[in-house]
This record gives C-alpha cells, structure tokens and sequence, in this order.
C-alpha cells in the first residue's frame, strides 16, 4: 500500500482530522479581506413583484385571486431562507378567527414557482392558527402570549410569525437568475374590511454571480 505525504512549499504537512478528512482551509469563512459573493436580501412580497409596489395584503381577492410575491433576479441567484409575517387588526382575537373575524372560506395560498414546476408550501391558511402554524417549534404549542399590542395602530392586536425555509428545503429556496421563478402568496378571500395589517416579508440572500474587488 503506497503512503503518500502532502506538504506545501515550507515542508509543512497537511492534517487529516479526526473524521478522517483532509483539513484544506483553516480560514475564517469567508476568509479576511477577501470578496464576499453574497449579499443580504430583504424584500417585501407586493402586487407587482417590485420592491416599491403594494404590500398591503388588505386586499379583495374573492372573485380574482391577487397574488403577491418575491420575483427572481436578472443576474444573480437569490436563495430565500424565511419569511416574517405581520398581522394587525381592532380586537382580541382567537386562534381559530381569522384575524379578529371568522375564518376565511378559501383561504391564503402560497407556492414556489422553481425549475420543477409549482409547488404548494401552504395550500389553504385559513386562520390565525394556520399562520401561527409558521412558527411554532418542534414542541408543537402555540404560545399562550401570542397576541402583542400595536400592530398597525395604538390599540390595535395583532401577532408576528417567522418562518424559516431551511427547516424544508436546505439552503432555502432558490430562484434562478434570469428565470420566471418566483414565491407567492395568493388570497382568495375578501380581506379589505377584515384585517388593518397583512404583510408578508422575505429574506434571505442573493448569490453573486460575478464581483470584483472595487
């Protein structure tokens, strides 16, 4: 069995570590005064798909469906590792309301637009609990103090939900540069006079695909 021995210019050997793998890289990730090629992305799912359209959900989606969602880049992959849902409206509310009123008939739809295809991520969210449902940990419990104050306006209830795509697609989501791929959440009910604050938030980050040093 032939043994062989991996050193640099100095006679320095390389180190096999305790998986038994061979250690390549000791530097910080990413390495100090290099480029970084990935840049953070934050942005609001709106009617058009632009930074700067509506992310007012309050909408009425009751005969025509209005979808909101997050567009892929023209030059560069944007990998999409979670959401932040806002919900606002006048009075407490329970778990099986929707916002402070009964649950909606059809529901919120939101779905992934990749390379595969479309995929439903949440086909029918219906009430509160299927948007705290988002959220909840491993254990399984909403939490008893779910409802805060002053979403929206002074007296307002209301609650907040993260969710986080790599807990289901490792990495996140990823739209493809230059391609019609996109995340969206559709509604199909009339929620123009049952809710003050819907709004749903994506981030994540874009991979550059070329950068320079400047």
């Amino acid at each position: 069995m032939a043994k062989i021995e991996i050193t640099n210019g100095d006679g320095n050997r390389a180190e096999v570590t305790c998986e038994n793998a061979l250690l390549v890289s000791s530097n910080p990730i990413p390495p100090v005064g290099q480029v970084q090629n990935a840049l953070p992305f934050v942005q609001p799912l709106t009617d058009d798909g632009l930074a700067t359209g509506s992310a007012d959900m309050g909408v009425n989606g009751s005969v025509t469906p209005v979808p909101f969602w997050v567009p892929a880049d023209p030059t560069d992959d944007i990998y999409l590792t979670g959401l932040m849902v806002s919900v606002g409206y006048g009075t407490s509310a329970e778990v099986f309301q929707f916002a402070d009123g009964a649950a909606l008939t059809n529901g919120l739809r939101m779905y992934w637009n990749s390379k595969y295809g479309e995929t439903n991520i949440f086909a029918s969210i219906k009430d509160n609990l299927g948007l705290l449902s988002l959220g909840i940990s491993l254990s399984g419990f909403v939490p008893t103090g779910w409802e805060i104050r002053g979403v929206g306006a002074v007296n307002d209830y209301g609650y907040t939900v993260g969710f986080e795509f790599g807990k289901m697609v490792p990495g996140g989501l990823r739209l493809d540069r230059g391609s019609n791929q996109r995340l969206t959440v559709e509604v199909n009910d009339d929620l123009s006079t049952v809710i003050d604050v819907l709004n749903i938030t994506a981030f994540g980050y874009k991979r550059l695909c070329a950068h320079s040093d400047g």
